[in-house]
């Protein structure tokens, strides 16, 4: 018991890993409340957002006789310390319930404001755990209960991702056009969420092709290999990492869901890059290249 509890103690938590995938989630909410004013965001009429149990930021805004739109500013302001990584005890809590505000009140039609919705929900508990004032700083207070918390609930976040690529692969399997491999053509065809048309003369006859088979099946495939990575060799996972990323930039330039695509990549970090490391960064790649020049 004592080896277990100096092993966990001894472990690198709260790497750049962590940092680098709040700071993702955080720039896709930017995207969504920054580039989209609230005459796209907006409800219907009908859509009674103020009868959810917590009041969202526009509710409560509206409570007092703000403005939306204004509302949507303030939002702009906070997000701005949130994605520099500054105070993740507070703002932790505060991303959540930025996302939160904009998921119960906007018209949501990228499924990636709900998996961010739901990432900075599970994130909460880490933040609140993490008591330096910028998650780019070095964490160096060692603590058992503090490394075996942050594991547990790293592995909520890992469950949770795993699931969302097992349930979308098992859906398609059941859908009769997903089942047949044409789904890919229906989908990247469809005037709305298509491709672009600048994409059509060189996508289209792959399309119309018997590829298209392959393609549409390769999908399911490769999210049913995402969703089984949970249980790899943390050397295996890297690489499978990066073919994820490659996979929903796919997805961002052929369809255009750029704020699913980034959420996706930091639920991808979360999910698959071993949590006792740190992403090798360039400026410190460069810096012990030059201790190195320097030591010779």
């Amino acid at each position: 018991m004592k080896h277990f509890q100096n092993q966990v103690k001894d472990m690198k938590l709260f790497n750049n890993s962590y940092a680098i995938a709040r700071t993702i989630l955080a720039i896709s909410t930017f995207i969504t409340i920054g580039f989209n004013s609230m005459a796209v965001l907006a409800p219907l009429e009908s859509q009674a957002s103020s009868e959810y149990l917590v009041p969202s930021f526009f509710v409560l805004g509206e409570a007092i006789g703000m403005n939306p739109e204004i509302v949507r500013y303030l939002i702009i302001l906070l997000m701005v310390p949130i994605m520099l990584g500054y105070y993740p005890r507070v703002s932790g809590v505060l991303h959540w319930y930025i996302c939160y505000s904009i998921h119960t009140y906007a018209i949501v039609l990228d499924g990636g404001d709900q998996i961010v919705t739901t990432l900075t929900f599970l994130l909460i508990p880490l933040t609140l755990l993490d008591h330096r004032t910028n998650h780019w700083k070095p964490f160096k207070q060692k603590s058992f209960y503090r490394n075996l918390s942050f594991l547990a609930f790293t592995y909520v976040i890992k469950i949770q991702v795993m699931l969302i690529y097992l349930h979308a692969a098992i859906g398609r399997i059941k859908n009769d056009e997903w089942g047949e491999g044409t789904a890919l053509y229906y989908f990247l065809t469809d005037p709305m969420l298509g491709i672009a048309n600048y994409q059509e003369f060189f996508m289209v006859p792959i399309l119309e092709s018997g590829l298209v088979v392959i393609l549409t099946w390769s999908v399911t495939l490769f999210e049913l290999l995402l969703a089984s990575a949970l249980f790899w060799k943390d050397r295996f996972k890297k690489y499978i990492l990066v073919a994820g990323i490659v996979f929903h930039l796919g997805i961002l330039l052929t369809i255009g869901i750029v704020t699913f695509s980034i959420t996706m990549w930091a639920a991808l970090l979360l999910y698959l890059y071993p949590v006792q490391e740190d992403i090798p960064l360039i400026r410190r790649k460069l810096k012990y290249e030059k201790q190195q020049k320097m030591a010779s």
